[in-house]
């Protein structure tokens, strides 16, 4: 495996494992906070592509920054990666 730089905007996150063809690199700390955020959601996200649209703009955000509010598990998302 390669040291891959985590793609999302402000965080400086290497060796990460997971790429999507939307978004890029994802450091599993992201992936975790992206899980969380999701999880905190009033509406659960059913559609992959609505997933999919969330992680596009969750990427967006600077880390640390409270995330976008926009259900399928992000769990079953993360393992089609």
């Amino acid at each position: 495996m390669g040291v891959m730089e985590c793609d999302r905007n402000n965080c400086g996150n290497i060796m990460c494992h997971k790429y999507h063809n939307d978004v890029g690199y994802i450091c599993p700390e992201c992936i975790e906070e992206f899980k969380a955020h999701v999880n905190q959601l009033e509406n659960k996200l059913t559609r992959k592509t609505k997933i999919r649209q969330a992680l596009i703009e969750f990427m967006g955000t600077k880390k640390g920054e409270k995330a976008l509010d926009t259900i399928m598990s992000v769990n079953e998302f993360f393992e089609e990666m």
